[in-house]
């Protein structure tokens, strides 16, 4: 499938956005660059950010069935525009104390898996 490419711009940088979850635990993630694809090597500014995840992301992540996983995202036009669903997220960006604190938090999503 082909799509138009339509990338989150922002003054002068474009940025993506990263939703990892777990069950119903959330991490978002903005990162930015000077260019319109957002690589681990091009990236100017990581900030992790209070997940504020459009409706029609959790409705795509319903149909899908991803209990665990990330969405890459941007916002366009008010519109978020999926890029990529995969369901065996990467941390190539993240350092080690981002890494462990993403652990943590997801960790978290695992309660809601537990039967009482």
């Amino acid at each position: 499938v082909v799509e138009r490419f339509l990338p989150e711009h922002h003054d002068d940088c474009y940025w993506l956005r990263t939703w990892i979850f777990l069950g119903d635990i959330d991490v978002l993630a903005v990162r930015s660059a000077s260019g319109p694809v957002i690589i681990a090597d091009n990236i100017t500014s990581k900030e992790f950010v209070t997940p504020d995840i459009p409706a029609s992301l959790r409705a795509r992540r319903r149909e899908l069935g991803f209990d665990y996983g990330k969405f890459d995202f941007g916002m366009v036009n008010g519109e978020a525009v999926l890029y990529d669903a995969n369901r065996t997220p990467t941390h190539r960006t993240l350092t080690e104390d981002e890494r462990s604190w993403q652990s943590g938090v997801l960790a978290e999503g695992l309660e809601s898996f537990l039967v009482n």
